[in-house]
C-alpha cells in the first residue's frame, strides 16, 4: 500500500499550509498550549506549561518530524498576513502496509501524574487497535488550532486533507 500523498490542502485565503520542519518545533509546542490550555483546566493537570512538559512536546514533534513522511505527516498552517506566522497545526498517521500502529513518541516524564498519562495516552493506541484492527488506514493523531484563529477553518482544512486522502486510497 503506497499513500498517496501529491493531494493538495485547500486553506481558506490568506493562509498556507506546508510540511512542518524542524524548525518549527518550538512552534508547534507554542501551539498546543495555545489551543488547548485556554480551553480546559484538564489540560492544565494532563500537560502542564512547565519546562519538563515543553522539552517532551518540542522531542515529540522532532521524533515525529524525523520519522518522516512514510510514517508521519505533520502540517503546520501559517498566517500570509504576518510574515507566515504558524496559527494550527495537524500530525496524522500514514496508513502502513503491514497494519502496524506504531506512534513515536518519547517515554513519558516522571513528572507527570502516572495513572491520568495511562489514561490520556495510553487509551488511544489500545482503542484505535480494538477498532481498526491491523487494517492500514490514516489516523488524526494531532489537531490545534491557536486560540485566536480558531472559526476560520483551519481545523477543517486540516482535517479535510486527511479525509481526502483516505477517500483516495478506498
Amino acid at each position: 500500500m503506497s499513500p498517496v500523498l501529491d493531494i493538495p490542502h485547500t486553506p481558506p485565503p490568506g493562509f498556507a499550509v506546508r510540511e512542518a520542519t524542524l524548525a518549527d518545533v518550538g512552534d508547534l509546542t507554542r501551539l498546543w498550549y495555545s489551543s488547548f490550555n485556554p480551553s480546559h483546566k484538564f489540560w492544565d493537570i494532563v500537560t502542564p506549561c512547565d519546562v519538563v512538559t515543553r522539552q517532551w512536546w518540542d522531542a515529540a514533534w522532532t521524533l515525529g518530524i524525523e520519522a518522516g513522511p512514510a510514517v508521519l505527516r505533520t502540517f503546520v498552517v501559517e498566517d500570509l498576513s504576518r510574515g507566515g506566522h504558524l496559527v494550527a497545526f495537524a500530525r496524522w498517521n500514514v496508513p502502513q502496509a503491514d497494519g502496524s500502529q506504531d506512534i513515536p513518541l518519547p517515554d513519558y516524564p516522571a513528572e507527570w501524574d502516572p495513572e491520568l498519562t495511562e489514561a490520556l495516552w495510553g487509551g488511544m493506541p489500545k482503542n484505535r487497535a480494538s477498532v481498526m484492527g491491523r487494517r492500514p488506514h490514516w489516523m488524526l493523531e494531532f489537531l490545534g488550532v491557536d486560540k485566536d484563529y480558531q472559526k476560520h477553518g483551519l481545523g477543517y482544512t486540516l482535517v479535510d486533507w486527511g479525509c481526502r486522502q483516505a477517500d483516495s486510497l478506498g
